[in-house]
């Protein structure tokens, strides 16, 4: 059958992987991840996952089959099992930020938003260059009225982006009355250290996976009143945008 596989990826024909299939009696998860990602290359979404299945069956700890299986079923909206797909991902490989960034945008689709936040909390955590994934959390975190962590988002952008960054005013609107709000409940509310949560993910009792938020060790610069936050935001926005 391996005689057949290797003959399949050197060809790419289908014939040949069904041929090694059938000669493993159904054993060989490779001839299953060939056709997969056969398929994959071919943009023939729905019949990949039909073959990852089979394959991740036969080994479900080969990681890669995991995430381009996730992507395959992005493609072909199936999002609940993408969702299961990238939970697979981040549970061998915790320090994948791409597969949590995907799972943020998968919680989304299936209007779960506060495990969106979640998901893309630790992307960014991972893909600190990376401004869109910053600006995605910004704009999920806002929509949750989680005002502190869309300050942070902003400082953040503003710092690594300077002029080059153009917030949505909109956005930015609705950021500022949210902090405003904030401190007119409470003018000595204490700044959270956002970046003080991680997550990782868990089987619940049915055996599904579930992302679970941990609380980690506060940074060096926690220590803080909101009120000092919101003018280091608009003396940086007044010093960005101002020539």
């Amino acid at each position: 059958p391996l005689h057949w596989c290797a003959l399949g990826e050197a060809t790419s024909s289908k014939e040949h992987y069904l041929t090694a299939w059938e000669k493993s009696k159904h054993r060989l998860a490779s001839a299953m991840r060939g056709l997969a990602r056969l398929c994959v290359e071919k943009e023939e979404w729905e019949e990949s996952v039909q073959y990852f299945d089979k394959a991740l069956r036969l080994n479900p700890l080969y990681g890669g089959n995991w995430f381009t299986m996730g992507v395959a079923c992005q493609r072909c909206k199936q999002y609940t099992k993408a969702m299961h797909a990238f939970t697979r991902v981040v549970m061998l490989d915790p320090d994948d930020g791409m597969a949590w960034c995907n799972l943020g945008g998968i919680f989304l689709e299936l209007k779960q938003p506060r495990q969106a936040l979640t998901a893309m909390t630790m992307a960014t955590k991972l893909m600190e260059y990376s401004w869109q994934v910053r600006e995605n959390h910004l704009r999920i975190a806002a929509t949750l009225e989680e005002w502190q962590m869309a300050l942070s988002d902003l400082m953040a952008l503003l710092e690594s982006r300077g002029h080059h960054y153009r917030i949505d005013t909109g956005d930015l609107r609705l950021i500022v009355e949210g902090l405003t709000k904030s401190l007119l409940k409470d003018k000595e509310c204490p700044a959270l250290d956002t970046d003080a949560v991680a997550a990782k993910v868990e089987e619940s009792e049915d055996g599904s996976p579930k992302l679970v938020v941990v609380p980690t060790q506060q940074g060096p610069n926690a220590p803080g009143s909101l009120h000092k936050r919101v003018v280091e935001l608009m003396k940086k926005l007044s010093g960005t945008y101002t020539d």
